[in-house]
């Protein structure tokens, strides 16, 4: 005989399991409504300017949250964002002081 726990057990599965959802349509008219967006200036710190890895390179610039912005006002109507480009894929490291390395980006390994 089948114990009440496993009918309890096959009620709440087939209740899940016939659940469905309609997801929404996306709307893909994108507007700066009543914005004025052609300049666009982001100013800020070390993070704004795309420092991770302790380090300021190029990768990271392009992944800053100025650049995503500018990016996505590109769908509004920002037409010419320019960043400042250091131009180097290993970058510069400036919180190591005292030496006279240049030291880039810091690469974790095991």
């Amino acid at each position: 005989m089948i114990s009440r726990i496993n009918i309890w057990i096959l009620i709440v599965f087939l209740l899940l399991a016939g659940c469905e959802y309609e997801f929404p349509e996306l709307e893909k008219n994108y507007n700066s409504g009543s914005t004025n967006i052609t300049n666009y200036v982001g100013i800020g710190d070390n993070f704004s300017a795309g420092f991770m890895d302790g380090a300021l390179f190029t990768k990271g610039q392009q992944n800053s949250l100025p650049a995503i912005l500018a990016e996505e006002f590109k769908l509004a109507g920002l037409t010419n964002f320019s960043q400042p480009d250091i131009s180097s894929l290993n970058g510069f490291n400036p919180m190591i002081t005292g030496t006279t390395i240049i030291s880039g980006r810091w690469i974790y390994a095991f």
